[in-house]
């Protein structure tokens, strides 16, 4: 397929997400639907948040114009956008009215079976496994959002590093979903960018957490994508809150309410800009990324340099975390 083609469909992508997100921004504004400053959160100033619903609602188009484009039938897409739909409504609710967080959970849970159901014919034990993982991401992504630029950011890259891995191995499909969730949340971009005049809230928050699943269980059932690929990229993420989570648990808090005690909002609260952070996180992700791809194939499979990956972003988290607590006793930490 012509890459002038690629290159218009994502154009065409991002704009109308970008004014799709305008349009979501003044909405927000008359609703007054303002995240205000203090508390758990980082910025300094009010805030629109749910602006991210633009951007799903136009990957939500492009399931199935994707998908008539490459004549494929609806039961390709139809699962997906109906997962995502359920999970961009609750989300909806929550930014406007709270959900409880039982509610949210069963949603999370139907959407992410659904999602597995129409991707993988897999054994039970298998499915179990990769439900706890999408629900987990669909929650990971949605503590991760706490930073300008940081979720959208991450979601961009993985987007793009999916697509160009599956258009090289000949997955159009793929590659199209990969393409799409990029380009919608270069068209938000713009709006989070720090200092941030939108939040995407979680209308779009938790649904990105489901489509970074999607395209790791659609690359695995295609052989076209390693799911360890996608693993590597968002293992900075993935550590971060996965550690973060157990350290509350393990401390006996209510690691279900909202806090700032992730290493990136320590980070943050130890002085570095929205962009640093957001840099630093990235860095981790090429430099995953690049163990991965040129792992020599005679040290062993794959799967070891993924634990390697993991194994040293843990090590790395500890003792960032451990200098930024012993800086906040010499007043490092306001």
């Amino acid at each position: 397929m012509d890459i002038q083609v690629w290159v218009g469909a994502s154009s065409l992508l991002a704009l109308s997400s970008m004014a799709g997100t305008a349009l979501a921004w003044r909405y927000a504004l008359h609703r007054q639907l303002l995240d205000q400053p203090g508390g758990r959160r980082l910025h300094a100033r009010p805030t629109v948040r749910g602006a991210g619903i633009a951007a799903m609602l136009v990957f939500l188009l492009a399931l199935p114009a994707g998908a008539s484009w490459l004549a494929l039938p609806p039961g390709s897409w139809l699962p997906l956008a109906i997962g995502l739909l359920a999970l961009v409504l609750v989300g909806y609710a929550d930014d406007h009215a709270s959900v409880s967080a039982r509610w949210r959970l069963l949603v999370q849970v139907l959407a992410s079976g659904l999602l597995i159901w129409s991707l993988l014919p897999v054994p039970l034990p298998t499915a179990l496994v990769a439900l706890a993982g999408t629900v987990w991401l669909v929650n990971l992504y949605n503590f991760i959002d706490g930073s300008d630029s940081f979720a959208a950011a991450h979601a961009i890259v993985l987007g793009l590093v999916v697509a160009i891995c599956a258009w090289q191995i000949g997955d159009v499909w793929l590659a199209w979903l990969g393409l799409a969730l990029a380009s919608v949340l270069l068209g938000f971009l713009p709006f989070n960018w720090p200092p941030a005049r939108a939040f995407m809230g979680d209308v779009a928050s938790g649904p990105i957490g489901y489509l970074a699943a999607m395209l790791l269980l659609l690359g695995w059932r295609e052989g076209s994508v390693d799911p360890l690929l996608p693993l590597a990229l968002l293992s900075g993420l993935i550590t971060d809150a996965t550690l973060t989570l157990l350290l509350r648990i393990g401390a006996g808090r209510r690691w279900y309410r909202p806090h700032r005690t992730h290493l990136y909002q320590w980070l943050r609260r130890c002085g570095l800009s929205a962009l640093q952070v957001c840099g630093l996180y990235l860095v981790w992700a090429l430099l995953a990324t690049l163990c991965l791809w040129l792992w020599p194939v005679q040290w062993g499979a794959a799967p070891v340099a993924f634990a390697l990956i993991y194994g040293s972003a843990a090590l790395l988290w500890w003792r960032v975390r451990r200098n930024l607590l012993q800086g906040r006793r010499r007043n490092c930490l306001a």
